[in-house]
């Protein structure tokens, strides 16, 4: 089930009573797990809070959690510009690694030793990590281009409250408002 943030008292007893009525919560529930998402713009960070709820013999609710967050500007901060300093040095270097690689290739070819140059195992090391370096700098701007321009809205509205009564899947999200939020380009 969702909960979303902005639900009455009223809609947020409608789906505790669901839960009880379509038998997810009884006598017998053993474990609840509890799964936010939430926003801090404070600490430019999203946050996936997990937490487990374990109800044992005897009586006794044990509990655990995990906390994951990552965050939603990558170059944010104090520490932005020595951040942005840092990926373009990196890439400075990665290409006069390069063009010192595509001088040894041009160096083989003229000197007819081209098969000698691609048989080095050395070689094609060097060939396949060029190739990992520049796939995981395109891989990472093209995240940062997609965290640059994420837009997160004031209120989301994903629950659709009908007023049909049905035994199951009284509560659905509005696909669209979801998919919406979900696409980032």
């Amino acid at each position: 089930l969702f909960f979303a943030e902005g639900l009455t008292g009223a809609q947020a007893s409608q789906m505790l009573q669901y839960m009880v009525d379509g038998d997810f919560l009884d006598s017998g529930t053993q474990e609840v797990n509890v799964e936010m998402t939430t926003y801090n713009a404070n600490l430019n960070l999203f946050a996936l809070f997990n937490f487990r709820f374990t109800w044992e013999d005897g009586g006794k609710i044990s509990w655990d959690y995990d906390i994951k967050s990552v965050p939603a500007y990558l170059y944010f901060g104090d520490d932005h510009y020595f951040s942005i300093a840092v990926d373009i040095l990196c890439v400075i270097f990665l290409c006069f690694d390069c063009l010192s690689e595509l001088k040894e290739i041009v160096t083989s070819v003229l000197d007819m030793a081209l098969t000698d140059y691609i048989s080095d195992f050395w070689n094609a090391l060097d060939i396949a990590h060029y190739f990992l370096m520049w796939t995981g700098w395109s891989v990472w701007m093209y995240q940062r281009y997609l965290a640059s321009n994420i837009e997160i809205p004031d209120r989301l509205d994903l629950l659709k409250f009908e007023k049909v009564q049905m035994a199951a899947r009284y509560f659905e999200t509005d696909a669209s408002t979801e998919f919406g939020f979900l696409s980032f380009s």
